[in-house]
């Protein structure tokens, strides 16, 4: 289903929202092609520092070329009023979802995640641009184990614009390494702390450090010792030690060198695509791409409206399959929400949503993307 016409794109379903905008699923209607298509919300269009940053996005990415991210494939455009750019649509899930699913990624997996990230942020880094916002939300696996590095919203390019905001803490606070929860401009090894915590994430299903409010959480990065765990083998260990340490003088030197650190202790894990055991990934081997012939050949507007409720049968299909997952068979699993310790057992994963029978006998149900954890039982 169309939800609206913005100049030459054809919006459909809503992939992502943020503070500053969404992402939607499109067809560009000048070439037929599927993209992704970024908004900066309406309300926020007066705003010129936002606009500013939201400018930036679009031109750290349009330099960037790498098979690791993203990419830009329009300069930045307004359309009634709505500021907005066009980026390569990729069918994927994020790893987040797979963390979630799964409840925690094999050493080799996690490894592959990490050589690839990497691979990508050494590019980055390589032309002056800190990313600053690394999480698994922002890294999506595509249908052949691939992993793209998105959303450069708060990233940093020296050669482009300013806009570092020194002084205020831009961020995601469970990754956050302890210079940015400071307030102190970032660099590339903020980047590589970052990338530890959604190494620890992948390992234990969970973030290293809690509290009850972000503060507490930044309070802990800056503050707390990482805490032991019984999942990281020697081998990730050393690797997670150096890239979590709290001065940054003490971690890699810079991508390139944790990335060559992941490929040491696990050889020919760069060719190795990210494979989950269990996990259903119908979404990713499910093409679901529309064959939509040049625009020049549509002769009708009813045409037209067929051929774009197809792209939107086709959106709805890739969401409901991309959000699909089921617990892994013959291994109970606990679901926490809400903050609430063991809620309950696991009866079902499907549509996105975690049904689960709580201590009460009674069964109840979360959206997947807002549950806290889901521990698959050893």
């Amino acid at each position: 289903m169309i939800e609206r016409i913005l100049g030459p794109y054809a919006l459909h379903s809503r992939l992502g929202k943020g503070g500053m905008g969404e992402v939607h699923r499109a067809v560009d209607k000048r070439t037929s092609r599927l993209v992704a298509v970024k908004l900066l919300s309406p309300s926020l269009a007066e705003d010129g520092a936002l606009v500013a940053r939201f400018a930036q996005e679009q031109a750290v990415l349009a330099s960037l070329d790498h098979p690791n991210i993203v990419k830009s494939l329009s300069p930045l455009e307004q359309h009634a009023g709505t500021w907005c750019f066009a980026m390569e649509y990729v069918p994927s899930i994020n790893l987040q979802m797979l963390i979630r699913g799964v409840g925690r990624l094999s050493p080799e997996n996690a490894a592959s995640v990490a050589a690839q990230v990497l691979d990508a942020l050494s590019f980055a880094h390589a032309k002056g641009i800190v990313h600053r916002d690394v999480k698994p939300g922002n890294l999506l696996v595509d249908r052949a184990g691939r992993v793209h590095v998105t959303d450069f919203g708060l990233a940093r390019a020296e050669d482009l614009t300013r806009l570092t905001m020194s002084g205020q803490v831009m961020g995601t606070p469970d990754y956050m390494s302890p210079e940015q929860a400071d307030g102190r401009a970032p660099d590339p090894r903020s980047d590589l702390y970052s990338l530890g915590i959604v190494l620890w994430e992948a390992l234990h299903g969970e973030t290293p450090f809690h509290g009850n409010h972000p503060l507490a959480v930044l309070r802990a990065h800056a503050e707390a010792p990482v805490p032991a765990s019984p999942y990281v083998v020697p081998p990730l260990e050393a690797i997670l030690r150096r890239a979590l340490a709290k001065d940054p003088a003490e971690r890699f030197a810079d991508a390139r060198e944790m990335r060559q650190a992941v490929l040491a202790a696990f050889p020919g894990v760069d060719l190795r695509p990210v494979e989950v055991s269990g996990f259903p990934l119908e979404a990713l081997t499910a093409d679901t791409t529309p064959d939509l012939p040049p625009m020049r050949n549509i002769g009708s507007i009813a045409t037209l409206v067929a051929l774009l409720l197809l792209a939107g049968l086709g959106a709805w299909v890739w969401l409901g399959t991309a959000k699909r997952v089921a617990p892994i068979p013959g291994r109970p699993a606990k679901v926490w929400v809400a903050g609430k310790a063991n809620a309950g057992e696991v009866v079902e994963i499907k549509g996105g949503v975690v049904r689960f029978r709580g201590q009460d006998g009674k069964d109840a149900s979360w959206p997947i993307d807002q549950v806290d954890r889901i521990e698959y039982a050893k």
